[in-house]
């Protein structure tokens, strides 16, 4: 596959001088384009195929370009200006939101790593919710689009946060009314209420949407004039991305765009926000210093799970002992950290997080380089 070599820098004036009407138009139309829908390069080219709406046999998902797969796929072209890469068709809002809309109950999966309320996952979102408090500078009104099952909205309000959630799908909406979280069930822009909110957060939405940075001017509208959005979001210009090609765990057949930290700062300033941050969800944290120091943890964690892997793994082949310690240590959580190459991709950071703020074009930067395609 061709790969761009090429750092554009894009003037913040790109959008309001001739093209912007233009390219807004072909953004949001339905038929394939020659202009990239985020920053409205001519620079498309086709990378690879995605199952669409479901899998292919033996939960197959993802294949080179030039090969036909035996079930319907999405053709995934990237720009090799800002690096997004989308469907090219882009389906239709109305096939993107039925594809949620029709999910009435979740499946095991869904239950293990979304709904289950375990102790890990209440500490996490507590933390993450302090993180915002400080963010914030204190407590203020909340909306998360696409909560799921709603533990960050959960652990805000136990933190004096005034929380409200949007979910388009009905089992996670479901789930939110249980909790007594006030929800909107279906889309943004159906979504109506009195009053401004201090914090919008989507995570793990921006790769779902059909036009994101119509939604991103909406979150704006609905912003005190100091509010901020917090998003994130899956980076197709990661190392992982890069290292596990088509079999990067975020190839899934849900996902209509595919972002690099270029495409995402475009987006953003399109809608007029003012880049704050620009971090990874694994370390992020709103002061640099501690932000820092949970970077470096991190990359020490990564060092030391690959090590225990190449040494530890090997003796479980070969001894039964071993494979039954780890099989049952903690109720097999050692095992799936162990042999999960998920847990690999998580660790090292294929999710970018944008921190902005609702005060117009900020001014421009270079686009960093990338070579954000899947290898093949």
């Amino acid at each position: 596959m061709r790969r761009s070599t090429m750092s554009r820098s894009i003037h913040p004036d790109f959008w309001r001088k001739a093209g912007d009407s233009k390219v807004r138009e072909i953004a949001r139309c339905y038929g394939r384009v020659s202009r990239c829908r985020i920053c409205g390069s001519l620079e498309l080219a086709p990378k690879f195929r995605v199952a669409f709406p479901d899998f292919g046999p033996n939960a197959s998902h993802a294949w080179p370009i030039g090969l036909e797969p035996p079930v319907p796929y999405w053709n995934i072209y990237g720009c090799g200006r800002c690096g997004v890469h989308f469907p090219n068709p882009m389906p239709t809002a109305d096939e993107v939101y039925e594809y949620y809309a029709n999910q009435q109950d979740y499946d095991e999966w869904e239950e293990a790593f979304y709904v289950a309320d375990t102790p890990d996952r209440q500490h996490y979102w507590s933390r993450f919710a302090e993180k915002l408090t400080r963010l914030n500078g204190g407590s203020g009104r909340l909306l998360e689009i696409g909560p799921a099952a709603g533990h960050l909205l959960h652990a805000a309000r136990e933190q004096g946060w005034s929380v409200v959630g949007i979910e388009a799908a009905p089992k996670f909406g479901k789930i939110l009314r249980r909790r007594g979280i006030p929800t909107h069930q279906g889309l943004l822009e159906t979504f109506s209420c009195k009053g401004q909110f201090d914090l919008i957060v989507m995570l793990d939405v921006l790769e779902h949407l059909n036009d994101p940075i119509g939604d991103l001017e909406r979150c704006r509208r609905l912003l005190t004039s100091n509010g901020r959005v917090v998003i994130a979001t899956c980076d197709i210009g990661s190392v992982a991305a890069r290292y596990y090609g088509l079999k990067w765990r975020q190839l899934v057949i849900s996902h209509t765009f595919y972002w690099t930290k270029a495409s995402i700062q475009v987006a953003l300033g399109r809608a007029e926000f003012d880049l704050v941050q620009l971090s990874s969800v694994r370390w992020w944290d709103p002061e640099r210093p501690l932000e820092r120091r949970q970077h470096r943890k991190e990359f020490g964690k990564l060092l030391v799970r690959k090590a225990v892997q190449l040494t530890w793994l090997p003796v479980t082949r070969r001894s039964r002992l071993a494979h039954t310690f780890q099989s049952t240590f903690r109720d097999g959580r050692l095992d799936y950290w162990m042999t999960h190459k998920l847990g690999d991709q998580t660790v090292m950071s294929d999710v970018v997080l944008a921190v902005a703020r609702s005060r117009g074009f900020a001014a421009g930067a270079d686009l960093p380089d990338h070579r954000a395609s899947p290898k093949v």
